[in-house]
């Protein structure tokens, strides 16, 4: 079934704070190309154990399906890949990297890894100011 599934600008656009995401699939680049369909599926390995963990010990954690390309990509539709954002406050944070990090931020499970985005880069990227969502009704 179709859904809307929020990507990066729209994350920053509504929450207005950092990004945490979570990527699937063993040494994969975030930054993927939404036309590279070989290796993406809607729940790939990984992913169930990953959630199910925050279910059990962290269930307040709000958690999201996430695009990981932005409004003016030229994407409007393409397969979803799994990939979550996850809105840590600092316990939280600190509970996720005790289980899943090694001390130098990279994932003890070659299955998944969280990535960090700043909001102040984010937002120096755009020019210091949130950029217009842009309109497809035209």
């Amino acid at each position: 079934m179709p859904m809307f599934i929020p990507c990066i600008d729209d994350y920053f656009s509504q929450k207005q704070r950092d990004l945490y995401f979570v990527v699937f699939g063993e040494g994969r680049d975030w930054r993927i190309s939404p036309f590279e369909h070989n290796q993406i599926m809607a729940n790939p390995a990984g992913r169930e154990e990953l959630l199910a963990w925050f279910a059990e010990h962290l269930p307040e954690t709000e958690i999201k399906p996430l695009f990981t390309f932005g409004w003016n990509s030229g994407f409007i539709s393409t397969p979803y890949d799994g990939t979550v954002s996850i809105d840590f406050d600092e316990r939280s944070l600190a509970a996720y990297c005790s289980r899943w990090e090694t001390e130098e931020g990279d994932s003890i499970d070659p299955r998944f890894q969280c990535h960090w985005m700043r909001f102040s880069d984010y937002l120096k990227n755009h020019g210091g100011v949130l950029p217009e969502k842009p309109s497809y009704e035209e």
